[in-house]
C-alpha cells in the first residue's frame, strides 16, 4: 500500500469520525426533544443517556421506595423502530456527506 493511499483511508476514517460525531449529537438531541415524552415516558430520563435502551425501565422496588411510572405511549414496536431508523441514519449519513463531498472534488 503506498504512502498516498495510506494518507487517503487516514483522511477519510478522520472525516468520517468528525461527520460521524456531529451527527450522533444531532440524532440524540431530536430523540432528547421530539421522541422523548411523545412516544414514551421514562421518569428518571439523564440527557443524551437516555439515547440508549432500554426506554422504559421496570419498576424498581427498595426499601421504602418504589420507582414507577415510565410506559409506551405508542407501541413499543414502533419506538424501538424509530431507535433503529436514527442509530441507522448515525452510520450512514456520514458515508453519504463523504461520497458527496468527494465527488464534488472529482468534478472539479
Amino acid at each position: 500500500m503506498s504512502k498516498l493511499s495510506q494518507i487517503k483511508i487516514f483522511s477519510w476514517v478522520y472525516k468520517y469520525i468528525l461527520f460521524f460525531i456531529q451527527t450522533s449529537i444531532i440524532t440524540m438531541l431530536l430523540w432528547s426533544f421530539v421522541i422523548s415524552d411523545n412516544l414514551y415516558y421514562c421518569s428518571d430520563k439523564i440527557p443524551f443517556l437516555h439515547f440508549f435502551p432500554p426506554f422504559v425501565h421496570k419498576p424498581v422496588i427498595g426499601d421504602d421506595i418504589i420507582l414507577t411510572g415510565d410506559y409506551f405511549i405508542i407501541n413499543e414496536k414502533l419506538v424501538w423502530a424509530m431507535w433503529l431508523f436514527l442509530v441507522s441514519l448515525m452510520f450512514l449519513v456520514p458515508c453519504y456527506l463523504l461520497s458527496r463531498i468527494s465527488a464534488k472534488k472529482k468534478a472539479k
